[in-house]
């Protein structure tokens, strides 16, 4: 047992954050201890290498969604300034090189009433 961690002592020593190491630690090699409901990891070189790959590992989400010019927008959608106008403050929209440009997204189509 000289060679097992606790997954909290496991996470301080590698910089795995906590909920990264409970989501993948079917992955790990582990051991059950008496007295202890979570399992004990092991620390070898298996277990070292999974570790580094959940560090680097970036969950990012999936990617944007094209954004607009305003002009690009009303056009697409057959929009008048005038409604665009009235709903602005509600869409999602991002500057850009000083160009304002609209998500195209259903939260923003539903704000101007396209569905």
């Amino acid at each position: 047992m000289e060679n097992a961690l606790k997954m909290y002592h496991y996470s301080k020593k590698y910089g795995v954050p906590p909920y990264k190491l409970t989501r993948h630690l079917h992955e790990f090699e582990t051991i059950s201890v008496d007295g202890y409901v979570k399992p004990w990891i092991l620390d070898n070189e298996v277990n070292r290498k999974l570790a580094i790959s959940l560090i680097l590992h970036n969950g990012a989400t999936r990617p944007k969604l094209p954004r607009l010019t305003i002009e690009q927008f009303m056009e697409k959608y057959d929009v008048g300034l005038d409604k665009l106008k009235s709903r602005w403050r509600s869409l999602l929209k991002e500057e850009t090189n000083g160009v304002v440009l609209i998500a195209d997204i259903a939260n923003n189509r539903k704000h101007i009433g396209v569905k």
